[in-house]
This record gives C-alpha cells, structure tokens and sequence, in this order.
C-alpha cells in the first residue's frame, strides 16, 4: 500500500508530501493540483511498466488520457530549464522508497526521460484484470456499445474513460466477486448480479443486459427498470448517472487485494443521496484490502464516508481514511490534513472545505433579513 507520496517541480507541487490511507481523499477548489496529485501517479505507474527498457522514457500525452503537453508544461514554472531540471516522485510503500526522477533533454519534448533513484515499486507493475485501475472525470456517457478487447480475459481492462465496462461484464459476469463486497440483496450471486445489486443503490431498480457482437468487435449494453414489465432499454435513454457510475461500480468488484483504484469526481451525475452512497460503496471497496484515492468536490461523497465509519455494520474504520485538502496561498499550493474522528466529525475545518452552503444560506438569511448582523 502507497502511504506517502512526495512531489517536486510537478507543475504547481513542490515540496509537499501527502499522507495516504486504504482511503485517500484529495479535496480543494479547482485549480489547486488535485488531479495533478493523481497525475503524478500514473507518471510513476507508466515509468514502472517500462522500467526495464535500455532507454526508458514515457510519453506525457495519450497513456491513461493524459494530456499534459510539452516537458516545460509540467515542470513548475519558476524553475528554470535546463540539463538539471529534474522532476521527483516519491512514493513510501512499507520500509522501502521508490524515487523516480523526469527530465527531458529540450523543453518541449512530448515524452519525459526517467530514472528511479532506487527501485520501480512493484505494486504499480502490477498488470492484469483488476490490479490497477484509474477512471478519469470525463467517463464515457450513455453509449449501446463499445469495443472489446483482444486480450486474454486475465488482462481485460475497465479503461480510464470506462470505455470497455460492457466488454469486462460480458467476459466476467460469472466471475466471484470478494465475500466482503458481496451485496446483502445478492449474496451468492456472482459479478453481474453484484453490479446490478450495487448499481440499484445509485439508481434503484436497475437490471443489466450486455451481448457480445463479435462480427463486428463490440459489446452492447442496455438497463431495465421496473421488473419483468419494463423494457430494456437504450443507455441513452436511463440517463448519465447510470452510465458514469456503472464503471466504478465494476472496477470495484473486480479489483484485487493489494491493488490500486483512482477515481476522479465519482460524483458526477449523481444526485446527493446517490453521491453519499457512493461514498460508502467506495468506503467499502476500500476496507476490503484495495487502495481507494478519491478526487472529489462533493460534500455528500465525504458525508457517505464519514457515515460508513460510524456505522457498526460497516467494515471502514475511522483510521483507514486520510484526507489532503489542498489550497492556494500566495501563489503556492499548501496541503492540510483531516482525519475522521470516531464519532465521524472532522479534526479541523478549513477555509473552502465544503462550506458554500452554510455561506449561501447565511447570504439568504441576511438578504432577508438586512437588519441582522
């Protein structure tokens, strides 16, 4: 398990450490380096993959959706390009740290030159069904159909936009998922009915059709509401939600112990009570010996979690989660750290930590009442 990671010259981070639980959250108002905290991770999971290579280096634009353009974009700004210009990620795993050092001979490579300093972690060079997973926020909608993969089902992969869900299910719907994720309205059943059961908590009522179309190299999916009555339906035509949580949902279930999720905004699409069950769906995944980062502006996903903690029935201890809240002071990114106590309130409440909503409602009420102070 990743339990600290370090960043360096990595667009607006330098010199900031982030703690990391079973459950990590990175919260702020946008702009302040969040996914860039995740960004920094893929960097290092990519630079793992091709760690053995007699020239190794890594493009900055493509792999996993990353768009970071040329090697002056991501260095920080203030420092200056040249033959040592080096950024570092560090990540802590048990005793041992992995460094790994970018750089690029001209400033406007596309592709970064790498070293590591020690060794590549050997978590993130974990391939295969289930053992890394990151879905970025701009997740695929509503599509009937997507492509699937020419790769043996033990490498399937959900993809970062989610684009190959409907392939995994259709490959994997008889698979067993961990007893511990097993959901209380389908215990026995196995992946496909674990979704639906799960999904149902999102969206209720929700079946899941996937048929494969191997003629023409693609899977298709439809949902039905309403039991046996109702039609199966187009995605298009369930809403957004379904199809921006579905993909989280199987990740979920499919990951591996040991293994890694990254998720960036879960809740998007999603109405509060399902945003607060997301949370708790997430938690869950989390305290089943997977690692959960979690990149969000919702209040009710954190509420989900801190609800999960205090709830007897549900294996997320207060200790598991970690949270860094980011901010801009002076044109510096500076990182404070919350913890869930075990009643489930929060050890400090910072400056833009999910407080629109008392300040509109306090605007409201002096806008309705000008002679209170």
């Amino acid at each position: 398990m990743i339990e600290l990671i370090s960043v360096d010259n990595f667009k607006c981070l330098t010199g900031l450490e982030f703690r990391c639980g079973a459950l990590t959250l990175f919260t702020g108002t946008n702009s302040v380096g969040k996914s860039s905290v995740l960004q920094s991770v893929l960097l290092l999971r990519l630079a793992s993959l091709h760690a053995n290579e007699s020239s190794p280096s890594i493009p900055l634009n493509g792999p996993y959706g990353l768009n970071l353009g040329e090697f002056t974009d991501i260095l920080r700004h203030d420092v200056d390009v040249g033959s040592s210009s080096t950024i570092t990620i560090s990540i802590v795993e048990g005793q041992s740290t992995h460094s790994l050092l970018l750089s690029a001979d001209v400033e406007t490579a596309r592709y970064v030159d790498f070293k590591f300093s020690t060794s590549a972690p050997a978590s993130l060079r974990k391939r295969g069904l289930g053992q890394f997973t990151y879905l970025c926020s701009d997740r695929f909608g509503p599509r009937i159909s997507s492509e699937v993969q020419s790769v043996p089902k033990d490498l399937l992969a959900i993809g970062y936009r989610g684009e190959h869900v409907a392939d995994v299910l259709n490959r994997c719907e008889r698979d067993e998922v961990l007893p511990n994720l097993e959901h209380p309205a389908a215990k026995g059943q196995r992946l496909l009915k674990q979704a639906e059961a799960w999904l149902s908590t999102f969206v209720p009522g929700v079946e899941i059709r996937v048929d494969p179309a191997f003629d023409v190299d693609l899977a298709t999916i439809r949902f039905k509401r309403g039991g046996v009555s109702s039609e199966w339906e187009r995605p298009g035509n369930t809403g957004f939600g379904v199809s921006y949580c579905l993909p989280i949902v199987v990740a979920g279930l499919i990951a591996k112990p040991g293994s890694l999720l990254m998720v960036e905004s879960p809740e998007a699409h999603l109405h509060a009570s399902a945003q607060s069950s997301m949370g708790a769906f997430l938690a869950r995944i989390a305290a089943s010996g997977i690692q959960v980062f979690i990149e969000t502006h919702s209040d009710h996903v954190l509420n989900g979690i801190r609800r999960s903690v205090v709830d007897p029935d549900h294996p997320l201890m207060p200790t598991h989660v970690v949270m860094n809240h980011l901010t801009l002071e002076g044109g510096n990114v500076t990182k404070e750290e919350i913890e869930i106590t075990d009643h489930g309130s929060l050890s400090s409440r910072p400056a833009a930590f999910f407080d629109q909503a008392e300040i509109d409602i306090a605007a409201i009420v002096k806008a309705r009442f000008p002679s209170l102070k």
